[in-house]
């Protein structure tokens, strides 16, 4: 990963990220926040529109935009290829994968039916596995990142939603375990577990 100033630790500049799930809540604060430490970004989600006309769009790091924003379903092996290729095609490298994109169906355990239960393992779950298989040999090669949004609910109950709490406590075992197993390369694994925050996917609990 592209080295930190001495004077600003905390800086980005040269480093490229991967955000899922960049659009809205948890993942457009870090798009934000990481454009403002010097990071070039490429971002995506199923529904881009809140990004269109983003300032970074029109802005160039050195002949590399430091935003570009991929419509793209990472819960399917079509979209989280259509994410990693935009990233290596506008950069060639990838520093930081953040796997931020997540939803949730709060309702009774017993009210699952078979097809909700897939659908939040393939987009909770099932998309931060495959990108970081898929993005090992990149990251491998920059000595990059992985950080991986997981939730309070990976480690205990706020009763809403089972499924859900399953794919988080998931999320943190994978952490743990691919952090042991990448150590040897230089690739760093971690997890943030926030609390509620106020977001568009939780504003219907938090009124």
């Amino acid at each position: 990963m592209a080295a930190a100033s001495s004077k600003d630790p905390w800086s980005l500049r040269g480093s490229v990220a991967l955000v899922t799930g960049g659009s809205k809540g948890i993942g457009r604060a870090i798009v934000e926040e990481f454009l403002s430490q010097g990071a070039k970004v490429v971002t995506c989600a199923r529904d881009v529109s809140e990004l269109q006309g983003h300032p970074a769009l029109g802005q160039l790091d050195g002949t590399a935009p430091k935003l570009v924003i991929v419509a793209a379903d990472v819960s399917t092996s079509e979209g989280r290829g259509k994410a990693l290729g935009a990233t290596l095609d506008a950069h060639g490298r990838l520093d930081i994968l953040v796997n931020n994109v997540g939803t949730n169906l709060r309702k009774a355990s017993t009210e699952f039916t078979e097809e909700e239960y897939d659908a939040l393992c393939a987009t909770n779950q099932g998309s931060a596995f495959h990108l970081c298989r898929l993005s090992f040999q990149h990251l491998a090669r920059s000595k990059g990142c992985v950080v991986n949004i997981s939730s309070i609910c990976g480690q205990t109950s706020d009763n809403t939603g089972v499924v859900y709490h399953m794919n988080k406590a998931a999320m943190d075992h994978m952490t743990r375990y691919l952090a042991v197993e990448w150590a040897e390369a230089n690739v760093r694994v971690n997890a943030v577990a926030p609390w509620f925050i106020r977001t568009p996917l939780t504003e219907p609990i938090l009124k």
